[in-house]
């Protein structure tokens, strides 16, 4: 870990949390708990399924919901 002088960020908790990552990985095995960034390595690959996809309502100011009370 580098550190920085102007950091201000509690660094405390990172020493548990990463026993707490090396002792799942001791009992698991190895890349069995990823960070997210690290993305995932499956045969088929990954697809987003269009199906559950929402719609633009934040991005389409025509399809924002209007309410009269």
């Amino acid at each position: 870990m580098q550190l920085n002088l102007l950091d201000t960020t509690d660094h405390s908790k990172e020493h548990i949390l990463k026993q707490f990552l090396d002792d799942l990985t001791a009992k698991f095995g190895k890349d069995t708990v990823k960070v997210a960034c690290q993305g995932t390595k499956q045969k088929k690959g990954w697809n987003l399924n269009r199906e559950f996809l929402s719609p633009c309502y934040t991005t389409r100011l025509l399809e924002i919901l209007t309410i009269q009370i």
